[in-house]
Formats: C-alpha cells, structure tokens, sequence
C-alpha cells in the first residue's frame, strides 16, 4: 500500500519520512524529486509538499492513502523567510488541500494525532518510538 503524506512547504514532510521508515514501512522525502525507492517494503509513503502541484504524476503511482497536514498560512510564511525561501500562490495551495479526500491533520495536532495516522495508513502504532520522535526536530540540511 503506498501512502501520501502532504501540506504546505514546512509541515514537517522530513520529519514524516523519518518517523515512518521503519520495519515493514519506507517512507521517502519528497518522491516527486527524488523518485520512489527500489525495494520490496510493503508499505510504501512518500512525505511530499508538491501533491498540488504535480497531482497528476501522484495519480500516476497508483492507489495511495492520503494524509494532509494543514499548517496555519503565516507560519508557513515566516518559516520560508527564515530559510531564504519564497513560494508563491501558498492561499491558492491551502485551498486545493482542503478540497483533497483524504485525512485532514492540523499541524498543531500531529503529535497528538499519531495514533489516529496509524491507523489511518493501517501501519501498527508503536507509542515508544512516537514518544522519541516527539521530541525531534528534523529537516532537510539545506534548510537548518
């Protein structure tokens, strides 16, 4: 089963894809840039902020679950300039993700909605390791 995790930029896609590579699961960042991995994981996600935009190469891999993390537009905002980046249309994208059929998390809620995820996605919940990875903040090294 593949999975779709996505938001707008900066709802913790780097943070996912960690959080779900484990046993059974593999969850790349950003599979729409660097391509699915090769591998016979059954369960198999992608932590994505570009599902909007490239919607119909998502559509293209198939059957997938979707997660969708909605992030507070001014954060977002103040985020990307803290990183030196800019993207555009950001009202435009919130827009189309409340639109998207699937489960609807707000980004101020994932740690408390993990379990609710899980089982969502059908992957057995491991409290220990959400406890850890609570605790965690991880990015992409380009943007720390």
């Amino acid at each position: 089963m593949r999975f779709v995790i996505t938001g707008l930029p900066r709802s913790r896609s780097a943070w996912f894809a960690a959080y779900f590579s484990e046993g059974d699961s593999i969850c790349v960042h950003e599979a729409s840039l660097n391509g699915w991995p090769d591998t016979s994981h059954p369960d198999q996600g992608t932590a994505d902020c570009s599902y909007i935009l490239l919607k119909e190469w998502f559509e293209s891999i198939g059957e997938h679950k979707l997660i969708i993390i909605h992030r507070n537009i001014f954060e977002v905002e103040d985020s990307l300039k803290r990183i030196g980046t800019l993207v555009s249309d950001l009202y435009g994208m919130a827009e189309s993700l409340n639109a998207l059929d699937g489960l609807h998390v707000n980004y101020n809620d994932i740690n408390d909605r993990l379990e609710d995820i899980h089982g969502y996605l059908g992957l057995p919940f491991d409290r220990t390791r959400a406890e850890l990875f609570k605790t965690l903040n991880i990015q992409s090294e380009k943007y720390r």
